[in-house]
């Protein structure tokens, strides 16, 4: 069965792109890992500002995401080519 094209204006798209990353609202703490799921990671030079870019997307503060990291263990620190990537 085919179906056919959905048209969308660009401030559509642009709305969107906007709320699945996660920058029209902050989400709840208790969804932190999933919100890092949901983006596909966080990648930064240094963790400083890895903590600190998750905290723009979950409402919570760098001490939750060091506390998922470290304690929960619900993000990943690592994943490849020695770059630092923060993921769940």
């Amino acid at each position: 069965m085919a179906t056919t094209p959905t048209e969308l204006s660009w401030a559509q798209v642009h709305a969107f792109r906007l709320q699945r990353h996660h920058l029209t609202r902050r989400a709840p703490k208790k969804h932190l890992a999933k919100v890092v799921g949901e983006i596909g990671g966080a990648q930064a030079q240094l963790m400083s500002a890895a903590e600190r870019q998750i905290a723009t997307w979950v409402d919570c503060k760098v001490a939750d995401v060091r506390e998922a990291l470290w304690q929960e263990k619900s993000l990943v620190k690592w994943l490849m080519r020695g770059t630092l990537h923060l993921a769940a």
